[in-house]
C-alpha cells in the first residue's frame, strides 16, 4: 500500500478513491530536418487531431449550467486555428528547418510571454490557454 500526501482543499473527511494525475513526458530535441514540408504536414497532422479532441470535449461540457467550461474549450478551438499563431509555426519550419516540436515551443513561448506582459488581467489568462493547447498538441507527437 502507498501512502498519498497533499493539501486539504477544505476541512473534513472525504472518503473516495484516489487518482494519480501523471503528466506526460512532453520533452523533445531540438532537430534539423530535410523535408519541411513533411514537417508543415506533421504540424497540420497534430492540429487536426487537437482540433478533434476538442470539438469533443466541447460538446460534452455544454451540459454545464453557466457554460463557462465550454466557452473555455471554444477558445482553445480559436487558438487552434488562429493564423497569427499557426503561419509563424509554419514559417519556422521552412526557413529555421527545425522540427515540429521545436517550432512549435518557441514560437509559441514568444506569444505566452507577450501575453503575461499585458496589463489587462483577461489576456493575462489567455497565456494559461495557450500553454494547454500547446501541450495538447505536443502529446500528439
Amino acid at each position: 500500500m502507498s501512502v498519498l500526501k497533499g493539501i486539504a482543499a477544505s476541512q473534513g473527511i472525504a472518503i473516495a478513491k484516489a487518482c494519480k494525475l501523471a503528466e506526460p513526458d512532453l520533452s523533445f530535441d531540438k532537430k534539423t530536418i530535410t523535408d519541411t514540408a513533411m514537417g508543415v504536414e506533421r504540424f497540420r497532422a497534430a492540429l487536426s487531431i487537437a482540433k478533434e479532441e476538442v470539438m469533443a470535449i466541447h460538446k460534452k461540457s455544454k451540459t454545464d449550467q453557466d457554460g463557462v467550461k465550454a466557452a473555455i474549450f471554444e477558445a482553445h478551438l480559436l487558438i487552434l486555428t488562429d493564423p497569427e499563431l499557426i503561419l509563424p509555426i509554419e514559417e519556422k519550419i521552412k526557413t529555421e528547418k527545425v522540427n515540429v516540436e521545436q517550432a512549435l515551443q518557441e514560437t509559441v513561448d514568444m506569444h505566452i510571454s507577450m501575453f503575461k506582459q499585458m496589463d489587462n488581467d483577461y489576456m493575462k489568462e489567455r497565456a494559461a490557454d495557450i500553454h494547454d493547447v500547446v501541450k495538447r498538441v505536443l502529446n500528439i507527437y
